[in-house]
C-alpha cells in the first residue's frame, strides 16, 4: 500500500489526494506545468495506468487504460503530452 499527498511548504496538515488500499498502490507523483494537477502510477483497474487529480484534492480520473506503465509520468512543458 502507498499513497499521494501534498504537503504545505509553510506546514500544515497533509492532503491525501490519492489514498492507498490493501488492495492497490499509488506512487510517481508528478505535477502539471501550471501546478493545479497531479499525476501518479495506480494499478486499482488491476495494471498500472496514470491518472490525475486536482493538487488541492479531489477524484482522480484515469488518464490512461492498460498502459502498464512502470515509473513516473513526465508532463510536457505545455501540459499537452504526457508520457
Amino acid at each position: 500500500m502507498s499513497s499521494v499527498y501534498v504537503v504545505p511548504v509553510k506546514g500544515g496538515a497533509p492532503v491525501a489526494l490519492a489514498p492507498g488500499t490493501a488492495t492497490y498502490a499509488n506512487g510517481g507523483p508528478a505535477f502539471s506545468p501550471d501546478g493545479a494537477t497531479v499525476y501518479f502510477v495506480s494499478n486499482r483497474t488491476g495494471v498500472y495506468d496514470v491518472f490525475k487529480v486536482p493538487a488541492a484534492g479531489g477524484d482522480a480520473t484515469e488518464v490512461t487504460t492498460g498502459s502498464g506503465i512502470l515509473g513516473k509520468p513526465t508532463i510536457s512543458p505545455d501540459g499537452g503530452t504526457l508520457a
